[in-house]
């Protein structure tokens, strides 16, 4: 999205109030002027889980499909914004989300046993550290939550009363 604006602080703090509604922030690197060159900015935030349709009141995931999805599937979402300075004194900020699926070695409350019983009549004792349900193994990367981006970007774009062309 192309912000028309020079005002960098004001670009910035509107970004970060708009991604602090999503998302709580892991690391801000703001637009500096260092040697008479503006440098680029950005915001990176921590994986949170995907709200599921129990949960309304967060704005993680979008509402349809995506939080259907968050509720049948352990998702989790994280994002970074970019703030690159233009020749012309404008910014254009880009704002992309990412989305993981995790992966675990069972599904959760099956019947699939890791080990097997033995029938040879020898003493099988069940380890001292017993662990339930499924353990995660990592996240999978599954792409873009475009829908998401958009909806953020519509947000800072009404806060900094750019038009929808701009």
């Amino acid at each position: 999205m192309y912000v028309p604006m020079a005002d960098r602080e004001f670009v910035w703090n509107q970004l970060v109030d708009t991604m602090d509604n999503y998302f709580r922030i892991d690391q801000e690197d703001r637009v500096r002027l260092v040697g008479g060159v503006l440098t680029e900015g950005q915001i990176t935030t921590f994986a949170e889980p995907g709200a599921t349709l129990l949960e309304p009141w967060r704005r993680d995931s979008t509402p349809g499909f995506e939080r259907q999805y968050s509720t049948l599937q352990s998702m989790r979402r994280r994002a970074v914004a970019r703030v690159m300075p233009q020749a012309d004194g404008g910014f254009l900020v880009e704002v992309t989300v990412y989305k993981d699926l995790e992966d675990v070695n069972q599904p959760e409350y099956s019947t699939i046993v890791t080990e097997t019983p033995h029938y040879d009549g020898t003493i099988v004792r069940p380890a001292k550290d017993v662990r339930y349900g499924a353990n995660t193994l990592g996240w999978i990367a599954v792409g873009r939550d475009t829908p998401l981006e958009q909806r953020i970007l519509a947000e800072l774009r009404g806060r900094l009363g750019v038009a929808d062309g701009g």
